[in-house]
C-alpha cells in the first residue's frame, strides 16, 4: 500500500460493503467508466464494479493506461485478497475503414464485383469475383463467366462496385490496455473499487470580480485544467478547491462537472458560473490608542476606502480569493475570503482624500491614585473627545470611525463598544454615521485612561 493512499482505504472499503450486495445481482463484469477528481495539486481516477474471475483471474479491459505503481486496489469482499495485479497492452480484433482499391477487394473477396477500369484512352467494365490479390505486384485476378480470367492492375481501378452487402473495412489488430487481477480463491463475482493518484493533472479555482457600477458588480469563476497525464477522453469529472490529503477534501466539497476531453499537454478554461452580486461602498477610519491625543490640538486621521460584496457561492465550492477588475479591465487588487464565508468580502481601496476625520481631545483632571488589575499599575486621567467627520464629496456616504481607549468608557454618545481581550482594560467605541455630501457629524465621548505610573 503507497502511504499516500492510505486516508482513502477506509472510506472505498466501506463503500464497497454497503454497495457491494445490491451491485452483485446486476452481475457486471468490468469497471464503471472512470471518475476523475480534480485537486489542486492532484488528481484522483477511480472506478468500481463487480469483476467475474475465472480460475482466480480476471482481465478488465481500461479505458487508459495507467502505470501499475499508480493503481491502488480495494476489495468489497472482507474474506477475498489480492494476489496480485498488473497492467499489460495486448492486441485485440478491430477494424479500421479501407484506404484503397487494393483494401476494398481484399475486404470482398468471394463477392460478385464490377471493375470499372482504365482501357488505353477509354474506360472499360468487367463483373466477376476477385480470386487472387497480389499487393506486391499490384495486381488483381478476376473470375468473370464462362472461364474468362482479367488481370487489372490495380494503378489502372477507377471504381469498385460491390454486389449485395459490401464491406468497407479491413481487419486489423488493435492495442488494448488491460488490468489482469488475481485472488487468493475461487469466487466468481468480487466487488472492487480501483483509484489511482497523479500528480501529472491539476486544476486551479480562479475568481473575477468586475466592478460594473458603485452598487453592482459581475462575478466569474473559471476553472483552469492542466492535463500532463494521459489523454483524457469523455471522461465524468469533478473538482475540489482544496489538496488531495487536506481535510477540506475529507469533509466532500466538490462540484460534479459533467464530462471532460482533454489531450495531454493541453490547457482548459471551463467556466463554472457567471452572475452579478450587490455591492457597497464604505468609508472606515480606526484610531488606535497608541497615539496619545490629549494635547488639546487637532489631529487628522486617514479615512479608508473599502468596496463591501454581498457575494454568492456555488454549492459545493469555496474560492479562496478573488481578482478584482474594474470598469475599464484594469487589475485593481487580490481580495481574500474570510473562511467559511464568502459573504465577508471586502477590497481596500487606499485613502479617501474627500472624506475627513478630526479629533481633539483634552485632559480634565489627573488622579493621584495609584490603582491596579492584575499585573498593571496605573493612574486614572479624564479625557473628553470630540471626533468631527466631514463629507467633502459630491455623494452620499456611510463612514465606520473606531477609537481605541486603554482605561473605562464614561460616556460614548451611543457608540457600539467593543472589548479587546489583547491588553486589559483596552477597548475600543465604534460609531456608524451617515453623511450627505458637505455633511458635518459629531461625536462627543469621555473616558478615564489608565496611564501606567512609570509614564507622565
Amino acid at each position: 500500500m503507497h502511504p499516500m493512499y492510505t486516508r482513502f482505504r477506509s472510506f472505498s472499503l466501506s463503500l464497497l460493503l454497503m454497495l457491494g450486495a445490491a451491485d452483485l445481482s446486476a452481475q457486471s463484469t468490468s469497471f464503471s467508466p472512470f471518475k476523475i477528481t480534480l485537486f489542486e495539486d492532484a488528481a484522483q481516477i477511480a472506478s468500481k464494479g463487480i469483476v467475474n474471475f475465472t480460475a482466480q483471474k480476471a482481465d478488465i479491459p481500461m479505458a487508459m493506461t495507467l502505470a501499475t505503481e499508480s493503481i491502488n486496489l480495494v476489495s468489497g469482499a472482507p474474506d477475498v485478497k489480492l494476489r496480485y495485479f498488473k497492467v499489460r497492452i495486448d492486441s485485440v480484433p478491430g477494424s479500421q475503414n479501407v484506404g484503397s482499391w487494393a483494401e476494398v477487394l481484399q475486404a470482398n473477396m468471394g463477392k460478385r464485383l464490377t471493375i470499372v477500369y482504365s482501357a488505353g484512352m477509354e474506360l472499360d467494365e468487367v463483373t466477376g469475383e476477385a480470386r487472387v490479390i497480389n499487393m506486391e505486384k499490384g495486381m488483381l485476378l478476376l473470375h468473370g463467366g464462362e472461364d474468362s480470367e482479367y488481370f487489372i492492375p490495380f494503378a489502372e481501378i477507377k471504381q469498385v462496385i460491390v454486389q449485395g452487402q459490401g464491406n468497407f473495412k479491413s481487419a486489423i489488430k488493435v492495442p488494448s490496455t488491460v488490468l489482469e487481477i488475481g485472488i487468493d480463491k475461487d469466487q466468481p463475482f468480487v466487488p472492487m473499487q480501483m483509484y489511482s493518484l497523479h500528480k501529472g493533472v491539476h486544476w486551479t479555482l480562479v475568481g473575477r470580480i468586475h466592478l460594473i457600477s458603485p452598487e453592482k458588480a459581475a462575478l466569474q469563476l473559471t476553472a483552469v485544467i492542466q492535463n500532463d497525464l494521459v489523454d483524457l477522453n469523455d471522461i465524468d469529472l469533478e473538482l475540489s478547491p482544496s489538496e488531495i490529503l487536506s481535510d477540506g477534501h475529507q469533509n466532500g466539497e466538490v462540484l460534479e462537472a459533467g464530462k471532460l476531453s482533454l489531450r495531454k499537454g493541453e490547457r482548459l478554461t471551463m467556466s463554472l458560473l457567471e452572475t452579478e452580486m450587490e455591492c457597497s461602498a464604505a468609508f472606515q477610519c480606526d484610531i488606535p490608542w497608541g497615539d496619545r491625543l490629549s494635547d488639546g490640538r487637532l489631529h487628522r486621521f486617514p479615512v479608508e476606502n473599502i468596496i463591501r460584496f454581498n457575494a454568492t457561492s456555488m454549492p459545493g465550492i469555496t474560492c479562496k480569493s478573488y481578482h478584482v477588475i474594474d470598469e475599464n479591465n484594469r487589475q485593481l487588487a487580490q481580495i481574500g475570503v474570510t473562511q467559511g464565508s464568502t459573504k465577508q468580502m471586502e477590497l481596500h481601496m487606499g485613502e479617501e482624500k474627500l472624506v475627513h476625520v478630526n479629533v481633539l481631545e483634552t485632559e480634565v483632571k489627573r488622579s493621584s491614585k495609584v490603582e491596579t488589575i492584575g499585573e498593571m499599575t496605573f493612574r486614572r486621567v479624564s479625557i473628553e473627545g470630540k471626533i468631527t467627520c466631514f463629507n467633502a464629496g459630491t455623494k452620499f456616504i456611510q463612514i465606520q470611525v473606531g477609537r481605541e481607549v486603554k482605561g473605562e468608557v464614561v460616556e460614548s454618545d451611543k457608540a457600539k463598544i467593543d472589548e479587546i481581550s489583547d491588553e486589559p482594560g483596552l477597548k475600543k467605541m465604534i460609531w456608524r454615521l451617515s453623511l450627505d455630501k458637505g455633511a458635518k457629524r459629531e461625536v462627543v465621548y469621555k473616558y478615564d485612561a489608565f496611564i501606567p505610573v512609570q509614564e507622565k
